[in-house]
């Protein structure tokens, strides 16, 4: 077995050290980039559906809830003994995409559903869930 020290490390495969917040950028990006779907599903499921404005500070709540669990999360690994992967990977983006779907979903509790809006919130949890 042939070990490599820090030095044969190429930057693509290095592990965060502790102390190290390589990983923050490229996760900010993701936030970003949930947050633009997020802004986008509240507009469209609550211009077809007709919901209340309820909706909206529900699922923005939602989301502040998951933006402070994976930033705590990201902050507690960040400062771990054991070396964490440098970067957001494409895991984490679809498990944040999973969870920007679940916040529509959750924002709904509570609204006047159709039947129409039933669907296709079963069918926005279902993808989540698969």
């Amino acid at each position: 077995m042939i070990r490599k020290d820090s030095s044969q490390i190429a930057d693509g495969d290095a592990m965060a050290r502790p102390g190290q917040i390589r990983h923050v950028a490229p996760a900010a990006l993701h936030f970003f980039w949930a947050l633009a779907v997020l802004a986008a599903g509240l507009f469209l499921i609550q211009s077809l559906f007709a919901f209340s404005e309820q909706y909206v500070q529900t699922a923005l709540s939602a989301f502040l809830v998951l933006t402070v669990a994976v930033s705590a999360a990201l902050f507690y690994f960040g400062k771990a003994e054991t070396p964490v992967p440098a970067r957001f990977g494409a895991a984490n983006a679809v498990t944040m995409g999973r969870g920007v779907l679940i916040c529509l979903v959750a924002g709904a509790i509570g609204q006047d559903w159709g039947p129409i809006a039933a669907w296709t919130l079963v069918a926005a949890s279902t993808r989540a869930l698969v």
